[in-house]
């Protein structure tokens, strides 16, 4: 198993985007393999004890309803399998942090846009963003464009607005890899994250 994420992680994901072909997949199977899969997976089993365990994307797309025809993806990613709100990538700018969603499933944003619209739950989402910005954390609308109305049923002048009409909500950190940094450097800097931002996804599983 590998000790460390190195430089050639991110290398390899710029590589990756610049020619995302199976040709260069194939003839850079052993470095993915040496760079990234395996001391991502260390990560991964270092971070365990504390959050469980977690499912690793693959890297082939789904190209079936896609114009984007690219066979792989240009990121290396997983998600706990405790707990949705918790995830984790590498790409070409290094390692991503997430604690949210990217975008929210239907019923997690039904979810969430109710407890926004009860005036405890929301006084208490605002003291929780208020405290993760007051360390530097900011809160994030996620992968999709926000509404550019209020949902259906919802007054546009409501003191939540801005928050109903997202579709994701994320707080992110990024770890820079401009050396090699050891494995378990970085399951405590993803477990560091995960403690701080606790109470935000205590907030979203409600």
């Amino acid at each position: 198993m590998a000790h460390e994420l190195t430089p050639d992680a991110t290398a390899f994901f710029a590589d990756l985007e610049a020619c995302n072909t199976k040709s260069f997949w194939h003839a850079n199977k052993d470095r993915y393999d040496a760079a990234v899969r395996a001391p991502f997976a260390a990560v991964l089993d270092a971070l365990q004890p504390e959050w469980g365990s977690f499912k690793t994307f693959r890297m082939n797309r789904d190209v079936r309803f896609s114009a984007d025809k690219s066979p792989y993806k240009t990121m290396h990613g997983a998600v706990s399998r405790t707990c949705p709100y918790r995830y984790l990538h590498i790409d070409k700018e290094g390692v991503l942090l997430v604690a949210g969603a990217y975008i929210f499933t239907k019923e997690q944003l039904s979810a969430t846009r109710d407890r926004l619209s009860d005036e405890t739950a929301a006084a208490k989402f605002l003291r929780t963003i208020t405290d993760l910005a007051d360390t530097g954390i900011e809160l994030e609308h996620g992968g999709a464009a926000p509404l550019k109305t209020a949902p259906r049923g919802t007054d546009r002048d409501h003191s939540m607005i801005k928050y109903l009409r997202w579709k994701g909500m994320m707080a992110t950190r990024r770890i820079a890899l401009k050396g090699a940094v050891n494995v378990h450097t970085v399951a405590a800097d993803v477990d560091a994250f995960w403690c701080r931002t606790l109470a935000l996804i205590e907030w979203l599983e409600g």
